[in-house]
C-alpha cells in the first residue's frame, strides 16, 4: 500500500534527492507534491489530506506548531535537519521519524519503516500538550512519557 506525503524543504537539492528516493517502486510512500512555500503546503495538505508531512526543521520560515494548527487533519511527521541536536525538537513535536542531513539511505529507510509501522498500528492521535514539558517515546508494547525537566541525555539506537 502506498501512503501519501508532501515534502517542504527550503533546499531544492535535498527535495530532489528525497523525491528520487521515494520514486522507487519499492517505497511505500508516494510524494504528492513538494511546494515552495508554507502557504502552498497548507493548501495542498487541506486539499489532499496526506498521511505524512516531511518537513525541514532548519527552515526558519516554518513554525511547525503554527503550521499544524492550520491543517484540517494531523498527518504523521517526519522531520529533518542538518543539526543532530534538532532530534529532540522533533520528538517534542511528536514526529514519527527524524532524518539527519546529508541523507543516508539507512536513515531514510529507518524513518520510512517507523512511519509505516505507526500508520499501520493506528497509533496516530497523540495529544499535543502546549504547556507540558514532556516527550513521548513510542515502543512496540507501550509509550514512555518522560518529563524533559528530568532528562539529562537522550539517545536513540
Amino acid at each position: 500500500m502506498k501512503y501519501s506525503a508532501i515534502i517542504l524543504d527550503d533546499q531544492s537539492l535535498s527535495s530532489k534527492k528525497l523525491i528520487k528516493y521515494f520514486a522507487n517502486d519499492c517505497s511505500p510512500i508516494k510524494i504528492i507534491e513538494s511546494p515552495a512555500t508554507i502557504q502552498k503546503l497548507v493548501s495542498l495538505s487541506n486539499k489532499f489530506d496526506p498521511d505524512i508531512l516531511i518537513l525541514d526543521l532548519d527552515d526558519q520560515s516554518c513554525s511547525i506548531p503554527h503550521l499544524l494548527l492550520q491543517l484540517n487533519q494531523k498527518p504523521r511527521l517526519i522531520l529533518m535537519s542538518s543539526d543532530q541536536n534538532m532530534s529532540m525538537q522533533a520528538f517534542q513535536l511528536s514526529a514519527v521519524g527524524f532524518i539527519l542531513k546529508p541523507f543516508e539511505k539507512f536513515n531514510l529507510d529507518l524513518a520510512v519503516e517507523s512511519v509505516v509501522k505507526n500508520i499501520e498500528s493506528g497509533k496516530h492521535d497523540r495529544i499535543h500538550y502546549k504547556n507540558l514539558n514532556i516527550v513521548v517515546i513510542p515502543s512496540k508494547d507501550y509509550d514512555d512519557i518522560l518529563n524533559l525537566d528530568e532528562v539529562l541525555f537522550l539517545q536513540a539506537d
